[in-house]
């Protein structure tokens, strides 16, 4: 993993007065040792906010919450936290509520492996047991998997 990318992004958002976190696969990658391919952020800052500080950052998805940056040649997904209504497509949820708490946005992720973030002091935030589930190499759904 490329650190680097990682904390420069956690500056530039923390000199903005706003959090970064890796979360998701890059965190799972990072904590088992593996090349993280897939840049996987979650930040307090809505899209709006974020275009002040990252004017050039590709805002295609931000009605969704989602903005993605490229650092040289690494892209970075930065979600902003958030609660999503229903997929009624299966793919984009109907609503989404911005929120400031990773324990609100982390209900929204699949599995229990994908909702551990890590903070700028790579600091390990956990909860729902992902971390403990990564070690036994259990796969978990995060609330009723048939919905």
């Amino acid at each position: 993993m490329n650190k680097n990318t990682f904390l420069k992004l956690a500056h530039l958002f923390n000199a903005n007065g706003f959090r970064l976190y890796m979360v998701g696969g890059t965190t799972r990658d990072y904590l088992l040792d593996k090349d993280v391919l897939d840049y996987d952020f979650v930040t307090d800052a809505t899209p709006d906010e974020m275009k002040k500080f990252l004017p050039d950052a590709n805002y295609h998805f931000a009605r969704f919450g989602t903005v993605r940056v490229k650092d040289d040649e690494i892209k970075v997904d930065i979600a902003t936290m958030r609660v999503e209504g229903e997929y009624l497509d299966y793919r984009h949820p109907s609503s989404v509520t911005y929120v400031k708490s990773l324990k609100e946005d982390y209900v929204r992720r699949d599995f229990t492996i994908n909702a551990i973030y890590i903070d700028e002091k790579f600091n390990v935030i956990d909860y729902c047991n992902g971390l403990d589930d990564l070690e036994k190499k259990v796969l978990r759904f995060i609330g009723d998997p048939l919905e």
